[in-house]
């Protein structure tokens, strides 16, 4: 098993080699409904695609601004990908 404090792709090959065609990551920042809006990012990964940039994902706060504009070109570059925002009254 991949070490815990770094992301990998095994669960994501694991579901590949199982005839998925695609695997989808989601994710969520804010403060909560209650307190302000609410941000989700979706990024759906293909089995075919080159992800030589995954070497460098890792939780946000550990990462430069730098790195974090790099990989998010990177990643929009090559991965589908979708950014939504609520405010709390929507999600209310």
């Amino acid at each position: 098993m991949a070490n815990a404090s770094r992301p990998s792709l095994e669960i994501e090959k694991s579901i590949w080699g199982s005839g998925a065609k695609v695997v989808a990551g989601i994710d969520e920042v804010g403060v909560g409904a209650l307190a302000g809006p609410v941000t989700a990012a979706a990024v759906v990964l293909t089995p075919s695609d080159n992800y030589s940039w995954f070497a460098n994902v890792n939780d946000s706060k550990k990462l430069s601004p730098a790195r974090r504009s790099l990989l998010s070109k990177e990643i929009s570059g090559s991965a589908i990908f979708s950014i939504g925002w609520s405010s709390s009254e929507e999600v209310d």
